[in-house]
């Protein structure tokens, strides 16, 4: 309540230069870190609402971006086939993992290989996937060979980005931007595997990053010629303050400029949802 200015609004600081793969971060107070599920989080976002009478907040996001940019950099053929075909992405990586027809994939199957593509995503270790399934560790390192058996494509490319990384020492997104290590060469063997599991995540996150700031730059060019207004971005989606009588023209351009010319071989998905708040967007 102390940040709150004369006019009732309160105006966070979004920063471009704090992370180290290019994402926005937010603070005084941090709008990025507001949780979904829980009743404290949902009370909040239910103080997010249209500055104008009878407005609508909308909320435009992108759908699996980072398994999306994975697929293109790894070009895994399941991955690939998945997301061209708009399958539940992790149904089919369970499909192919357990060897059964995608209608047959279990939800524990699905939750495993669900755990699994997002564990990947940041190189998280055997011992942590394991203490998510409830499984025993060598459960978990026998599961993540059979994934990687699989999944080829997803193995050499993070093996190949490993080899390149240590070869030049650093890493960038599609875009150019790069990110550089510096421990590489240290004798301290964590500080060396830390560098290289960020620089496996950067490409992607970094990429995803970039997407998203390049919709926000189009989108507030688009809105120059409405009442509608951009109100924040929680990393991979974009927060609007949308004027009622613009509601259909919004939703519908938003969608079409976030998911416009992009560089990925696989479709790019933004589900666009509005309602009186930002806890309402359905």
């Amino acid at each position: 309540l102390s940040m709150v200015d004369k006019s009732q609004k309160l105006h966070a600081e979004f920063n471009q230069g704090v992370t180290s793969t290019g994402r926005l971060s937010s603070s005084n107070p941090n709008l990025q870190n507001i949780p979904v599920r829980t009743d404290d989080g949902k009370e909040l976002r239910k103080c997010f609402i249209s500055s104008f009478e009878n407005g609508y907040v909308l909320a435009a996001d992108y759908s699996q971006i980072e398994l999306r940019i994975l697929a293109h950099l790894s070009q895994d053929p399941v991955l690939i086939n998945a997301f061209k075909h708009n399958h539940d992405i992790h149904k089919a990586t369970a499909s192919s993992v357990f060897n059964i027809p995608i209608d047959q994939v279990t939800d524990k199957q699905r939750y495993m290989c669900k755990t699994l593509n997002f564990a990947l995503l940041y190189q998280q270790g055997p011992n942590a996937t394991a203490e998510q399934l409830g499984i025993a560790v060598e459960e978990a390192e026998k599961f993540t060979a059979s994934y990687f058996s699989k999944l080829t494509g997803v193995l050499m490319f993070i093996d190949k980005i490993k080899f390149l990384t240590r070869k030049v020492g650093y890493t960038e997104t599609l875009f150019g931007r790069r990110r550089y290590y510096y421990n590489l060469k240290s004798s301290h063997g964590g500080r060396k595997q830390a560098d290289l599991r960020a620089a496996v995540n950067m490409p992607i996150q970094g990429t995803s990053a970039d997407i998203t700031k390049l919709a926000i730059v189009q989108v507030e060019k688009f809105l120059k010629d409405y009442k509608s207004k951009i109100l924040f971005t929680v990393h991979d989606e974009l927060v609007i303050d949308v004027h009622p009588d613009e509601l259909d023209i919004i939703r519908t351009k938003v969608k079409d400029i976030m998911e416009f010319n992009q560089p990925l071989s696989v479709p790019i998905i933004v589900n666009v949802k509005y309602g009186k708040s930002w806890y309402d967007c359905k």
